[in-house]
């Protein structure tokens, strides 16, 4: 899974690069996500924390950009080797048995009034 997180990592810092040169305003946060949601598991909102959010048009000031991609990529280079790939495994099965009575529940019944047969109002 090293590789995704490297492929991850060399796309950050391209987008850093033209970060850096454009002298954009605004970026676009979809820039930088779509980046962040190919690491593994991100299908789970496990990379929530690393996900740019802007303003109601979804950009940010190119500042913020740069600054964001500097502390995702350095966050990501410095965890790589503990970040793990998806468990396809879902929902993740519990490793402790519960064992089941030997005898199914017998049910107890009780008679309940209920509405008089005379309804009408």
């Amino acid at each position: 899974m090293t590789s995704q997180v490297d492929a991850v990592i060399l796309a950050l810092r391209s987008v850093l690069q033209d970060a850096e040169r454009i002298q954009v305003t605004y970026w676009e946060t979809r820039t930088i996500n779509r980046w962040i949601n190919q690491l593994p598991g991100a299908w789970t909102w496990k990379w929530r924390h690393l996900k740019l959010r802007g303003d109601v048009d979804r950009k940010v000031s190119r500042m913020d950009a740069i600054v964001h991609l500097r502390a995702t990529i350095y966050y990501l280079e410095e965890n790589r080797d503990s970040i793990k790939g998806p468990s396809f495994r879902w929902p993740k099965p519990k490793n402790e048995k519960v064992p089941l009575p030997a005898e199914p529940p017998k049910p107890q019944y009780k008679m309940v009034e209920g509405p008089a047969l005379d309804t009408r109002h």
